[in-house]
């Protein structure tokens, strides 16, 4: 798994700034570059709002299609990585993390048929008239280049709602995912395995690459031993 490229985390943190309006959607921002690519651009919006009296709000960051249901992200970056020690960027992390699965959570508690719209690559303006697909997973992702143990704050960070699964990732990690997996249903498949781990696991972000080169060896030798 790679890093992503320090201009490409410029980019994602410039447009998190921006307003809807100002976004030029003919150039697509660059985690939307690295969703559309391995998972087909026709699944993945951006920027999923809905109103609520009268006020305009947002639902998540991301919304993933997957045979009829969805993968809700919510995304934290940081305005200057460099800025801060590693225990700010830690204490940062998790203060993050903590609004991220807030926002997911808000998700989660709106009426199910209140409309949302968000923002496509090549439709633009999209509706879901009929409000959020059934969400098969949620993914809360935090802009840190070190480990980050969130066990501090297990209370406030829970692993399902509902029976829905809640994971937590550095954000460069995700990406990787994305593009590593090339499909929805590959991400599926990680995701659910990566599940077998303890809680406490499960609550360290920024620490993928081992985990997940174990996964890919184990499933290629699973694989290898189908066909022989």
């Amino acid at each position: 798994m790679r890093r992503v490229k320090s201009a490409q985390a410029n980019e994602i943190r410039a447009l998190r700034r921006m307003k809807d309006r100002d976004i030029d959607t003919t150039d697509i921002p660059p985690v939307l570059e690295f969703l559309s690519l391995p998972f087909v651009s026709e699944f993945v919006f951006r920027n999923v709002r809905t109103s609520e009296r009268r006020k305009q709000e947002q639902v998540a960051d991301f919304l993933i299609l997957h045979r009829g249901t969805g993968i809700l992200v919510e995304q934290k970056c940081q305005e200057d990585p460099s800025a801060r020690t590693r225990q700010k960027a830690e204490l940062w992390a998790r203060k993050k993390a903590k609004e991220g699965w807030s926002q997911a959570r808000r998700a989660f508690t709106r009426r199910r048929d209140f409309p949302v719209w968000c923002d496509h690559p090549r439709q633009g303006h999209v509706e879901f008239r009929g409000g959020l697909p059934p969400i098969q997973h949620s993914i809360v992702t935090v802009e840190v280049f070190q480990p980050v143990d969130l066990q501090p704050d297990v209370e406030s960070l829970p692993l399902d709602h509902d029976g829905v699964p809640i994971t937590y990732l550095s954000v460069n990690d995700f990406l990787n995912l994305a593009v590593q997996l090339r499909s929805v249903s590959e991400l599926m498949d990680y995701l659910a395995a990566r599940r077998t781990l303890p809680p406490a696991d499960l609550r360290l972000i920024g620490e993928e690459k081992e985990l997940f080169s174990f996964w890919r060896q184990r499933t290629w030798s699973e694989q290898s031993c189908c066909r022989g």
